[in-house]
């Protein structure tokens, strides 16, 4: 059965399910070190590490009917980013946005995002949607914020990093979460 998040259209973006085909422009676009400023030790090194992540993303559509896209211009067919909802072992919906350099700055961001948290929504409004973001990276604090998500405060994650934290709610306490 396919899920009706698998392919969305928003005004200028084109959202496809992540699926093992992406590996390379996934691979390409977690290993430039251009997109890894406030976080380097995330950056992909290795094609198994985006095999990995692809594995998780790929189960999380399976599993809910929902996780992160591909982003692609409406126009074309190259992949310019990563983005959307994926559900965290705590329930929570962890919400993602990551662009290729030439992509950035042209708020695809807040689309992307928008259409995720809208997603979530439908699928499991229960859960709150998410945004762990690094303290340095001013960019990704302006697109929760400007999607309505609400500073939670400062927490660890489930690397042990202290994160920033926003959500669509008031959250508990301590919630553990990843990218």
């Amino acid at each position: 059965m396919t899920s009706p998040h698998a392919h969305l259209r928003t005004e200028r973006l084109d959202l496809r399910a992540v699926s093992y085909d992406d590996l390379a422009p996934m691979y390409e676009l977690h290993a430039d070190p251009e997109g890894w400023h406030h976080f380097p030790a995330g950056r992909h090194t290795e094609i198994g590490t985006t095999r990995a992540f692809l594995e998780l993303v790929v189960d999380g559509w399976r599993a809910d009917g929902l996780s992160y896209w591909t982003v692609r211009p409406r126009d074309a067919e190259t992949v310019i980013g990563l983005g959307g909802v994926r559900r965290l072992p705590d329930g929570t919906w962890n919400l993602a946005y990551r662009f290729a350099t030439s992509a950035r700055g042209h708020g695809y961001a807040q689309e992307v995002a928008r259409a995720g948290l809208a997603a979530a929504g439908e699928v499991d409004p229960a859960q709150p949607v998410v945004a762990w973001i690094d303290e340095t990276n001013p960019a990704s604090v302006r697109v929760a914020e400007r999607i309505g998500l609400a500073y939670q405060g400062k927490r660890t994650n489930a690397d042990g990093t202290l994160m920033l934290v926003y959500a669509d709610r008031p959250l508990p306490a301590e919630p553990s979460g990843t990218a």
